[in-house]
């Protein structure tokens, strides 16, 4: 499978800056990454235009991993509006390696191995983007299935409160995740999931 993906200027600078002090948490970005253990899994990333960090992915059957067994038997890619909490697979982790695409978001590019947060026994936490406040313990975990057509959610991301209209996007409601932090509006909060785990080598994926 051919790489895609914006990567940046040829020859350009990684970094331009340096700050005195540690940089805040960004969407996918592991909170406590000793927590995680063995809930994150490589999977390639099937989505044309890539997967970005701290969005939800379904896990799809890769018909190529029939005959490679060196190949992972899934591929990664965003809702596309039918799925329902069953096929949630996990949350994209962010890493130093990711690309960017041309607007500056972190994402692995169609072909890339990603890093999956699966849903377990522990799963995270991880930091994912706050569209609307989010206050732990009253607010619920819905995952955005098709986006509005307002703009303001995507698809794979996660909603504080149910999303049913064209107009702000579906949601399908996550009983295995919560919300562990607060967060305010275009911030970032973190999601603990547990539950039930998406199992590579079931064949009803």
């Amino acid at each position: 499978m051919a790489l895609t993906g914006y990567r940046g200027s040829v020859n350009g600078s990684i970094q331009t800056t340096y700050q005195d002090q540690p940089g805040v948490g960004v969407p996918g970005m592991l909170m406590y990454a000793p927590e995680a253990g063995d809930k994150i899994d490589s999977i390639f990333v099937g989505e044309t235009n890539g997967v970005g960090a701290g969005k939800g992915v379904q896990l799809v059957r890769n018909s190529e991993s029939v005959t490679n067994f060196q190949t992972p038997n899934v591929l990664a890619y965003l809702p596309d509006g039918d799925e329902s909490a069953a096929e949630f697979g996990g949350i994209v982790v962010w890493q130093e390696t990711m690309q960017t695409d041309s607007s500056g978001n972190n994402i692995y590019a169609a072909g890339r191995v990603a890093r999956i947060l699966k849903p377990g026994a522990v799963g995270g936490p991880i930091y994912v983007a706050a569209k609307d406040e989010v206050i732990p313990g009253t607010s619920t975990v819905n995952w955005v299935i098709a986006a509005g057509s307002d703009g303001k959610y995507e698809v794979g991301d996660f909603a504080p409160g149910v999303l049913n209209s064209g107009t702000v996007g579906t949601t399908v409601a996550l009983t295995n995740a919560a919300w562990v932090t607060a967060g305010d509006v275009d911030g970032i909060a973190g999601i603990e999931l547990f539950g039930n785990i998406v199992p590579l080598l079931d064949a009803s994926i």
